[in-house]
């Protein structure tokens, strides 16, 4: 029999993700350890020598539900948000969004909104995900004792919160920082480098797609203009809610991807300065720092014209309120998109003077 539950985790939030798949979804609700992925245990995970991605792919094709255990570890890791968005793609129906405290944002605002998230030490949201499991594969562990183990998870949450390491603190920071070997250092600053740069090319490639969607559609309204009788009413009106749906697509990349651009140009930076700091050879470090000096080229380049790109939007004609709102919103994903610039090429020279 295939599993049931796929669970999406950072394997640092395993602690407590472990206490769910105990207490809520094994003890509480009645699953078997076999009804389970959960990759942070060898008999719920991934047997050695099987191939990762191909089986977490037969996973979320089989599975009836998946949690996705949301917190800063998630939102920063790679791996999870890839298996956030294959799920999404497989069903998204049968996603169950958790998120695991002290996380504080609302979104990943790349992939996915978390206005439907649940907390996972909250009693109501824990009872709605009962009868999730329950509308999915049926009533298994009577009432009392989901309610017995629930409240047993809520008392494991509530002591292990005053333990949590809080990843945002600058001393933890810099005391996993100590403890890293060159390898990982350099390891990270291609990771972070190589998806700054996916993410700069999808924007670039994004925004020639868009400009090419544009030319079209302002042809065409073009024509209107200087003759009205070529189209009627209702065809003009088309064309603007298709400049609409076009320019929020524009908007919802770039908010997507603006984010993802600026921090990882950021940790790049931190792991670049890192590197400096190990007594590596000097050709070495040049070649590093050559890496900025081109990468920083691109993005002046791409600041400027971007500056000019926004004006060029300003100026499309504001016929259709939808179109308005939406080209509107365009504009300030892409003054985002420049301070986004801006900060990189500021970080880029505090590194290169290192």
């Amino acid at each position: 029999m295939g599993k049931k539950v796929f669970i999406s985790h950072a394997s640092k939030d395993k602690e407590i993700v472990s206490l769910f798949v105990d207490k809520i979804l094994i003890a509480g609700y009645g699953l078997q350890q076999e009804d389970i992925f959960y990759t942070s245990r060898e008999d719920t995970g991934i047997a050695n020598g099987h191939s990762i991605p191909k089986e977490i792919k037969a996973m979320l094709s089989e599975c009836g539900l998946y949690f996705l255990m949301i917190s800063k570890n998630y939102r920063e890791s790679e791996v999870c948000l890839n298996e956030m968005g294959a799920a999404w793609m497989v069903d998204d129906t049968k996603l169950k969004i958790i998120m695991l405290p002290n996380t504080d944002f609302d979104k990943i605002g790349w992939i996915l909104k978390l206005n439907k998230a649940s907390d996972s030490f909250n009693d109501e949201h824990l009872d709605a995900i009962r009868d999730m499991l329950i509308d999915t594969f049926g009533q298994k562990n009577k009432t009392g004792t989901w309610n017995a183990n629930k409240k047993a998870f809520l008392a494991a949450i509530e002591a292990r919160m005053q333990e949590m390491i809080d990843d945002d603190s600058p001393e933890e920071v810099q005391e996993d920082d100590e403890d890293l070997d060159l390898l990982t250092i350099r390891e990270r600053f291609d990771e972070n480098m190589s998806a700054h740069n996916a993410s700069l090319q999808k924007l670039t490639e994004s925004l020639t797609d868009y400009t090419n969607k544009i030319h079209t559609n302002t042809k065409q309204l073009s024509t209107y203009s200087s003759n009205p009788s070529a189209f009627s009413t209702s065809q003009v009106r088309g064309i603007f809610a298709r400049l609409a749906k076009e320019t929020n697509e524009m908007a919802d990349i770039n908010e997507e991807q603006t984010p993802l651009l600026r921090d990882h140009f950021d940790l790049a930076v931190k792991y670049g300065l890192l590197l400096q700091g190990w007594d590596i050879d000097e050709g070495t470090k040049e070649d590093n720092k050559n890496q900025f000096r081109t990468l920083l080229e691109t993005i002046r380049s791409a600041r400027e014209q971007l500056k000019s790109y926004k004006d060029t939007i300003d100026g499309l004609m504001d016929l259709d309120r939808s179109f308005t709102k939406a080209k509107n919103r365009l504009k300030k994903t892409l003054e985002d998109q420049i301070k986004a610039f801006s900060f990189c090429i500021t970080r880029g020279e505090e590194y290169l003077l290192s």
